[in-house]
């Protein structure tokens, strides 16, 4: 137990993308935060709101460690917060001083090294649960509560996943008609 199958792991490591981080695609926070008002305010059921100035030099100056998931997250605390018809940083918490000058707190700086730290050693070990807590020097359950907590899926999530997908035919099938 926990290993990660090895054949699953090479069906879905075929292609490697690498999308660089928020922080490295100016702009794109912006608009992403923008289609997350729409879609939270259209299937969420939450009061559409327009974004402040300030809080759009607050999103667009932030450094978003945690990405899409932290942006999301922002948005949707300001979507439950704002009062008046505009969300402003103070909505989004993008109103403290560490977001103002561009530098991560210590909480979020943390994650993210606690994040890639884990993303490596799944990657040295083949997603191998256990290589991966003796090479960490942690626990296997806390291996998987930080997988859980970075939405990092565990091996049974992917294979529902795969599970759901068409299956290509056995090797032995074909031919036959």
């Amino acid at each position: 137990q926990g290993d990660f199958r090895e054949d699953l792991y090479y069906r879905i490591a075929e292609i490697t993308v690498r999308i660089p981080p928020l922080r490295e695609r100016p702009g794109d926070a912006l608009l992403i935060a923008r289609e997350l008002i729409e879609q939270m305010a259209t299937r969420g059921g939450l009061q559409r709101r327009e974004l402040s100035m300030r809080a759009v030099q607050a999103i667009e100056s932030y450094p978003w460690l945690g990405n899409v998931r932290e942006l999301e997250n922002k948005v949707r605390r300001g979507l439950i917060m704002a009062e008046g018809p505009r969300i402003e940083p103070e909505d989004l918490e993008l109103d403290t001083p560490s977001a103002a000058a561009g530098c991560p707190t210590l909480k979020d700086a943390r994650e993210q090294a606690e994040r890639a730290v884990l993303e490596r050693a799944l990657n040295t070990t083949g997603g191998h649960i256990v290589r991966s807590a003796e090479l960490l020097g942690v626990s296997r359950p806390t291996i998987y509560h930080l997988m859980k907590k970075f939405g990092i899926p565990t091996r049974g999530e992917l294979e529902q996943e795969t599970d759901e997908e068409p299956t290509e035919p056995l090797e032995a099938d074909e031919g036959r008609g």
